[in-house]
């Protein structure tokens, strides 16, 4: 069955190395009921323009196919299709007096695309159908024909001139799903397979994935990459060390898999979010579960459990999470409009927990999480962060940590946040991006390689 987009406006971010931002978002009017109201109010329109959801598709997005921006459009196929769907297939009348006994067929709402995305080293952002990236590019993960880094937003381009309607950065790879057609390109290292391409050779422009024909939302990840298709069906495939693909392997299975591979039956998942050696993701109507590595409480799954889950494995038994973000040691989601977080934080509200637990007693619009740290966007539109600054990544214009949520600066005009490995960057309702933290490789994309303790104003060409 295919998916249904979800009617709002696009909000939030996919954060570094294939995690995720999280954030609330309305159920556009769907009979499903389980997503919580966006928190976007009078800014969703300006938001739109700001991150041109009109150009974009779900994820991962993020994760996330091109997804049009008008609810009506998106579910209403054309006279040709619906014709076409009459003749394939034409039941008795026993059968269509049965089926409409059961009532309508599940319908699984996509989680909204993404606009930008941070990773450990570069950073990539859509907007109006283009793709811009900046930052290190030593495995071609910039996807612009070579291998030098780029301190300054450089547009991508894919072979025939499609639109991106989002895109997602890995460690050291990216992958885009073209607007429309909703095919899946990747580049940059390949050592693992992450590519999908059935090879591991570094690719240094977008590359169509011609195994996945239509993809709703991708997340790029450590090594691995994980997509959604529009049957709700998720594959993954790349580095499988640590079990994060989720293909329930056993210890003598081969540890890299270089196609998508089906990851578990399920045919019902709406968001999937990557990080380092693990995956949490979001099943109809909003069951969280994740697999992978698990050392530091990484799955939220508690005491006395395994180290590592090779088989997807439910969180908790709640059916109302929105959004859930991955990184490197830790996780966060939003759950009836509050953030929780699990795993290890250098600290903060949250510093080593083993289950979801609440940050504070705000009301959240959405987040991300980061490496020892996260920061969020609350119902205000304030932006908050809290964990480790050693490098200026919290934007509060000194390198101390925040043992606290942390309003950062006395604007409350926010949209979204996304955390790579040692930066920040944000969005602006109005559109403006703004960056903070590390920059040797340029990943602030402000024309320099110095480092900022404030959020900085980039300028896309």
């Amino acid at each position: 069955m295919r998916a249904t987009v979800l009617g709002v406006s696009l909000f939030l971010v996919a954060s570094g190395c294939g995690r995720l931002g999280f954030e609330r978002v309305s159920d556009g009017g769907s009979d499903t009921g389980t997503t919580p109201e966006a928190g976007v109010d009078a800014a969703g329109d300006a938001a739109s323009d700001a991150t041109s959801s009109d150009a974009t598709s779900i994820t991962d997005a993020g994760h996330d196919a091109p997804l049009d921006a008008n609810p009506q459009d998106a579910t209403s196929p054309s006279d040709a299709a619906m014709d076409a769907e009459a003749d394939a297939a034409s039941p008795s009348d026993a059968a269509m007096d049965a089926e409409a006994d059961a009532g309508p067929p599940p319908v699984f709402p996509v989680l909204p695309p993404y606009a930008l995305s941070a990773t450990s080293y570069h950073t990539c952002v859509t907007r109006n159908g283009l793709a811009y990236c900046w930052g290190r590019n030593n495995a071609g993960q910039l996807g612009l024909g070579d291998t030098t880094n780029r301190t300054t937003p450089v547009q991508v381009t894919l072979p025939g001139g499609g639109t991106i309607a989002t895109i997602s950065a890995g460690d050291r790879h990216t992958c885009a799903i073209e607007e429309g057609t909703q095919q899946l390109w990747c580049w940059g290292d390949n050592t693992h397979g992450e590519l999908g391409l059935g090879d591991q050779m570094q690719r240094n422009v977008p590359t169509r994935v011609t195994a996945l024909p239509r993809v709703l939302q991708v997340s790029a990840a450590y090594g691995f990459t994980c997509a959604i298709t529009d049957d709700n069906a998720l594959w993954c495939w790349g580095d499988n060390v640590e079990g994060g693909l989720g293909l329930d392997d056993d210890a003598n299975r081969i540890l890299e898999v270089h196609v998508p591979t089906r990851s578990s039956t399920y045919s019902d998942w709406i968001q999937i979010a990557s990080g380092q050696a693990r995956s949490c993701g979001l099943r109809s109507p909003g069951q969280l579960w994740c697999v992978g590595r698990n050392d530091g409480f990484g799955l939220g799954l508690g005491f006395n459990v395994p180290n590592q889950f090779n088989a997807w494995t439910r969180v908790d038994n709640a059916d109302n999470w929105t959004r859930v973000t991955v990184s490197q040691d830790g996780a966060c989601a939003l759950r009836g409009g509050r953030a929780l977080c699990w795993g290890t934080f250098a600290s903060g509200p949250v510093t080593v927990i083993q289950t979801p637990t609440a940050v504070d007693s705000n009301v959240w619009a959405g987040g991300s999480a980061g490496v020892f740290n996260a920061c969020g966007i609350l119902d205000t539109r304030a932006l908050v962060c809290w964990g480790r600054n050693l490098e200026g990544q919290l934007g509060s214009a000194n390198f101390i940590e925040n043992v606290t949520v942390t309003i950062v600066g006395l604007e409350f005009d926010w949209l979204s946040v996304v955390m790579g490995r040692f930066h920040t960057c944000a969005q602006k309702l109005d559109g403006r991006i703004l960056c903070t933290g590390e920059n040797a490789d340029g990943q602030l994309g402000l024309g320099d390689m110095n480092r900022r303790s404030a959020m900085t104003l980039l300028t896309l060409p």
